[in-house]
């Protein structure tokens, strides 16, 4: 007995070894083709069988007849996402389903997949922490369904499928994605904790639905012309966050259902919906209170002579006068008079974090245009209390983004900790006196970002 359980930790030892930290798929390979079942392959499965845990998956452009079960870590990259193309040729509901965690994937299409009566999708991820990339989904009943926690999928493109993305589990990060021309973009189902930020949603049936989901943030998204509904919260959907959205030109820009409520909207665009919102019941929270403000409503009628929290005292403040009733129990109380500028510091980056005395050190600030119009803003970097790093009247398209670079010279600075730090405010209305003043910190979500420095004679 114990000499067989020798014997076979030897020989799986020994296969181990034998698998390579790279491997090369193409669908023209054969017998023939060097290193033929070692390091390439003609299938992706193939591919994955043959790579160590933590090793690389090549696969060069050509048509996949397959499914694929990817059941150890890997780097699966794709040659290019329009010709290297994993296909279901209208028989299989799933092609890709991830079992693993840690895995990456990018560089494919994700094509011609139907519906055999489950919750599969073109690709569907049962695991967690992975990432998905730079991917293209097309003609499917579903794109991909998350049934795993901690998962991020950006960068991908969905076009005409039923379903785009099914997501059921909590979270997960679906960032900078574009939707097009299908009946769903995103849906979240008993769904909590998920983020949803800046995908673009157009020519959708609707756009994105919760069912029975808390605690997710939908931030910075664009959803335009969806013939039904721009967002749903449908089914118990309570204490979820939608801020810096533009929903426009639909038939409803959000709707809640009586089940639903406890839900926060501010900085939103609400742009020439049939219906801005439409709510059965629920009671909500529409604004982020004085002098932030609520939601620009491209209907709201009302004037700006006022300012204050009460709104009784002399002068505008780009918010206006009366509150603008989104149903009889839910009131923005403050509505903003132009889209909400959105300017963010998304990064304070130090080349060095200990700097010789007298040298110089670089620090690249990333500064973005959240918002989808062009926005003239200040900047300002400071050295402790210091400022030393300008720029006024910086203009800034919309969903762009500047690198600003300093030197800063340290000559004349006494050895000791420094705290560098940004800033960039913009004017979200014409008369300019009403601005806000973003910081962004290193979880990218809270007030202020932070770095050290120390400076050191050598």
């Amino acid at each position: 007995m114990f000499m067989l359980v020798c014997v076979k930790d030897s020989l799986s030892t020994q296969l181990e070894t034998t698998l390579a930290n790279q491997v090369w798929v193409d669908d023209d390979s054969n017998e023939s083709t060097p290193g033929w079942g070692v390091t390439h392959f003609q299938t992706i499965q193939d591919g994955i069988n043959g790579v160590t845990d933590g090793g690389i998956v090549h696969a060069a452009s050509g048509n996949y007849y397959e499914n694929v079960v990817v059941n150890r870590t890997v780097f699966l990259v794709g040659e290019d996402k329009s010709r290297t193309i994993i296909d279901g040729n209208y028989t299989l509901d799933s092609l890709l389903s991830i079992i693993a965690n840690n895995v990456s994937i990018e560089g494919f299409m994700i094509q011609n997949c139907i519906y055999l009566g489950r919750e599969k999708g073109g690709l569907d991820i049962n695991s967690w922490y992975n990432n998905i990339s730079n991917v293209c989904f097309t003609q499917n009943w579903i794109d991909l369904t998350v049934f795993g926690r901690y998962n991020r999928i950006s960068s991908c493109i969905m076009n005409a499928s039923f379903w785009n993305i099914k997501i059921l589990a909590n979270n997960n990060s679906i960032l900078e994605n574009r939707f097009n021309n299908s009946y769903s973009a995103l849906s979240l189902t008993a769904a909590h904790g998920n983020s949803i930020e800046n995908n673009t949603i157009t020519d959708e049936y609707i756009g994105i639905s919760l069912y029975e989901s808390t605690q997710n943030e939908i931030a910075a998204n664009f959803a335009f012309n969806c013939s039904q509904k721009n967002l749903a919260l449908e089914s118990h959907s309570t204490n979820n966050i939608v801020t810096l959205n533009t929903f426009s030109s639909s038939y409803q820009g959000a709707i809640e259902d009586a089940n639903s409520g406890n839900n926060t909207f501010y900085h939103n665009s609400f742009i020439n919906n049939t219906l801005q919102v439409s709510l059965a019941g629920g009671q909500n929270r529409w604004d982020s209170g004085y002098p932030a403000g609520g939601n620009y409503w491209s209907d709201y009628n009302g004037t700006d002579l006022y300012s204050g929290p009460h709104q009784n005292q002399r002068g505008s403040d780009g918010i206006g006068d009366t509150p603008y009733n989104c149903s009889e129990n839910n009131q923005d109380r403050y509505p903003l008079m132009q889209v909400f500028a959105n300017i963010a510091v998304h990064g304070v980056e130090p080349i060095k974090t200990v700097v010789g005395q007298g040298y110089g050190a670089n620090i690249e600030i990333l500064v973005e245009n959240q918002g989808w119009e062009t926005k003239t803003t200040d900047f300002a970097a400071y050295l402790n209390t210091t400022a030393i790093l300008t720029f006024n009247g910086l203009v800034m398209g919309g969903r762009n983004q500047t690198i600003l670079i300093y030197t800063w010279q340290t000559s004349g600075y006494s050895k000791e900790n420094y705290t560098i730090r940004a800033s960039a405010t913009a004017s979200s209305w014409r008369n300019g006196r009403h601005r806000q003043q973003l910081y962004m910190d290193s979880s990218c979500r809270s007030p202020r970002r932070r770095f050290q420095f120390c400076a050191r004679s050598l």
